[in-house]
């Protein structure tokens, strides 16, 4: 055989080997790209899905808030043991949340499952104006390590009410960071910090 058919031979045999190497390159980069958009998909559509549970659950919560106001307004101001008598066992153990407090003045004074108490209402937020205010708390002094969700709501300039939501309620999933659109403010910190941070 000739060199050069044996030379064309050669080149031929390298480009098909080439071609071939191309193409399989392109193959594997294709279902690469292909394999990641579905999981990027999927996984867009699962973070969706949890995060509507979440917004849900979050404005269960503030409807039976709002619902809960209407009795509590009218107490709001009075002296603590007054309230507690005014309290069904219904209202002390509200669901979806912890307790309800009775807040005067910045100044938290009475809870419907511990009585008595005073706590600065900065503790939990620092309320602007005669706005609805929602914050979403690392914890709280008494249970540091449990994220929650306070809802004040101001009944007149002096007065609001204060409820405190575990995390656990939301759909098992911690209330941090997803809050309801319509809400005035929406806020994330933990218990000690500067509270604009």
């Amino acid at each position: 055989m000739p060199a050069t058919v044996l030379w064309r031979e050669s080149v031929a045999f390298r480009r098909r080997t080439a071609l071939e190497m191309v193409l399989f390159v392109a193959v594997i980069l294709l279902a690469l790209t292909g394999g990641y958009h579905i999981a990027s998909e999927r996984a867009q559509v699962q973070q969706k899905a949890v995060a509507q549970d979440i917004a849900d659950s979050i404005d269960r919560i503030v409807t039976d808030a709002r619902t809960d106001e209407r009795k509590l307004m009218n107490l709001a101001g009075r002296p603590c043991p007054e309230i507690q008598a005014n309290l069904t066992l219904k209202d002390v153990f509200i669901p979806y949340r912890g307790s309800a407090m009775m807040v005067q003045d910045g100044n938290v004074y009475c809870s419907t499952v511990l009585g008595a108490v005073s706590i600065p209402l900065a503790t939990y937020l620092v309320p602007s104006g005669d706005a609805r205010q929602i914050a979403f708390l690392g914890g709280t002094r008494p249970i540091p390590d449990v994220p929650v969700m306070a809802i004040y709501a101001p009944v007149d300039h002096r007065h609001g009410i204060l409820y405190i939501a575990r995390g656990r309620v939301c759909c098992g999933h911690p209330c941090a960071g997803k809050g309801v659109g319509r809400q005035e403010r929406v806020g994330l910190r933990r218990i000690g910090s500067h509270p604009h941070q």
